[in-house]
């Protein structure tokens, strides 16, 4: 998944995701403009929050800067045997929040 996110000048942001997995735990990883920010796994345990650094040199001058979710590789809960339900499924966002530390 990628985002666009307009953001003014700062040292730093922090990238809070609120998330849960589907099934088994998923490992995600976050990057802007093809630079690793951070990966953490997501659990499938219910919603909690996964944050990591962003560093203010990584904001482009002008137009937004794009932030890539990867999500590990997705399950159908019919390949799990829970339903007939097909769609690929990896992790649920409730939330993604930036703020200043």
């Amino acid at each position: 998944m990628r985002v666009p996110l307009e953001l003014p000048p700062a040292p730093r942001y922090q990238v809070t995701l609120e998330a849960t997995a589907f099934a088994a735990p998923r490992r995600v990883r976050l990057a802007v403009e093809g630079v690793p920010l951070g990966a953490f796994t997501v659990t499938p345990d219910g919603y909690r929050q996964y944050s990591v650094e962003l560093p203010g040199a990584l904001l482009p001058e002008d137009g937004p800067l794009w932030l890539t979710v990867e999500a590990g590789i997705p399950e159908s809960p019919a390949t799990r045997g829970l339903s007939a339900d097909d769609r690929p499924l990896s992790i649920a966002l409730n939330g993604l929040r930036l703020s200043t530390p």
